[in-house]
Order: C-alpha cells, then sequence, then structure tokens
C-alpha cells in the first residue's frame, strides 16, 4: 500500500523535503503511524521522535498549539524552528552536449579532462556486492563516513539500495563510481555519489545522472551540504533551478 503520508503532502501540493521516500524510511527504521479518529499521520523513528511534519489526510500539516508533534526536519515552506539545511533541486538534461556556457565551463573542463586522462564513463545494469563494498571503501578514505548524519542508512543503500547505477570507466573496466537514487511522487532523490576520488570523477558521473533521469520527467533532488561550506560552494556550481531552506522544530 503507498505511504498515506505521501498521499497526502501530494494531496496538499506540498513539497517534500529530501528524507520524504518510503525507501529512505525502511532504512532509517521510522516508521508511517496513522490515527483514524484525528486523520493524522505521523512518521516516527525509533525512539517515538517525530521525525517529519505531522499531516492530517486532506493535505494539511498538522502542528498542534500546544507545541507538541514538533518535527525534526521540516518542508520547504514550512517557517519557524531553526535553521537545518538547504535542499538543492536540479533539472535533469537530455546530453552532455547541452552543458553549454559560461555557467558550465569548470563542469566540462573536468569532465573533458576525465575522458581525456581516463577514457568515458560508461554505466553497466549489475554491480556485485564486492564491487559495491569496494569503491564505498575507497570513497570513505577520502570522505569520512562519520560525517554523514546517517553512515548505517548510507552503507545500507550502497549495498542494498533499490536504485543503484555502477558506472565503469570504458577503456579498463575499472569501477568509477556508485549512484544511489530513489523517488517520491515529485522528485527523484540523489542520495549518494560514491566514487573512486580521482580529480573530475564527480562532476562527470552527477551530469550522467541527470542524464540518466531525462526520462522519468521529475527534477532532482540532491540535498543539502551538511553544514560543510565546500559541499554547498560545490553544489551551487552545479547550477540548482532551486534552492529550498529546511528548518527544524526539534
Amino acid at each position: 500500500m503507498a505511504s498515506l503520508y505521501l498521499q497526502a503532502l501530494e494531496r496538499g501540493r506540498l513539497i517534500p523535503n529530501f528524507w520524504c521516500s518510503e525507501e529512505y524510511w525502511e532504512k532509517a527504521g521510522w516508521e508511517e503511524h496513522f490515527i483514524p479518529e484525528m486523520g493524522l499521520i505521523i512518521i516516527g523513528d525509533e525512539e517515538g521522535r517525530v521525525m517529519l511534519p505531522p499531516m492530517l489526510s486532506d493535505g494539511r500539516v498538522a502542528i498542534l498549539a500546544d507545541g507538541s508533534l514538533l518535527p525534526w526536519a521540516g518542508i520547504p515552506g514550512l517557517h519557524g524552528g531553526s535553521f537545518l539545511d538547504f535542499q538543492f533541486i536540479y533539472s535533469a538534461i537530455r546530453s552532455l552536449d547541452d552543458l553549454k556556457g559560461g555557467v558550465w565551463r569548470t563542469t566540462r573542463k573536468n569532465i573533458n579532462k576525465v575522458q581525456r586522462e581516463r577514457g568515458n564513463i560508461i554505466s553497466s545494469g549489475y554491480v556485485t556486492p564486492t564491487e559495491a563494498q569496494d569503491i564505498l571503501i575507497q570513497w570513505t578514505q577520502g570522505n569520512g563516513i562519520e560525517e554523514y548524519n546517517d553512515p548505517e542508512v548510507l552503507t545500507k543503500y550502497v549495498l542494498d539500495g533499490e536504485g543503484r547505477i555502477p558506472l565503469f570507466y570504458e577503456k579498463t573496466q575499472k569501477m568509477a563510481a556508485l549512484l544511489v537514487y530513489d523517488e517520491n511522487y515529485k522528485y527523484i532523490n540523489f542520495r549518494y555519489c560514491i566514487t573512486d576520488n580521482l580529480p573530475g570523477t564527480s562532476d562527470y558521473v552527477r551530469m550522467l545522472f541527470r542524464v540518466f533521469m531525462y526520462n522519468k520527467g521529475k527534477l532532482i533532488n540532491d540535498g543539502g551540504a551538511l553544514g560543510r561550506p565546500g559541499l554547498d560552494k560545490y553544489k551551487r556550481r552545479l547550477n540548482p533551478v532551486q534552492i529550498h531552506e529546511i528548518r527544524s522544530f526539534q
């Protein structure tokens, strides 16, 4: 059965945040609770905390007047609380050839450098458990997994996610990256970009992901910057079409 919570968000024409997906809830140990007599839907974690704005079945946010049921993470347009993070929204693209103009100069330069030095990166429909584990270990050597709020969830997605795209260098067949995503009614949630940490790989595979998602007809939610100024600057360089602010109420 489809999520009552996501149905309510869509019914209210509300914008989901990066944590709004059934796969994420399952991997994070969050559960959906429905209180029929109130028409109330709550997403809570294993400790009973309210993680997302409570919703009424008719599509209204249900922040109670007495201050109870305040969520850890709000949704775009829900004011109050304190700043938690941004979420960066991108459009898909038809082809890497669409990366024209000055705003894409650095990205094109990095992609061209990879192609010149290491060759084209291509997709493969299958990744073995060993390949997924090896690329994760290689990636974490330069990107400490402890910097993420949910390292256990990250590991579950990388090793057993429903939406995973393995990428390899065409010449050597060596793995370049593993892209991990899920979806809700409005966005493709680009969960993780696990790469070999070589220069330019991230730009190349992130743009390939936007090509792969073109026919889905959705925008791409690439989440936030995790309080890291360098990541914030990087995501802004990739030309988001929207940037939402997410507030926390706990």
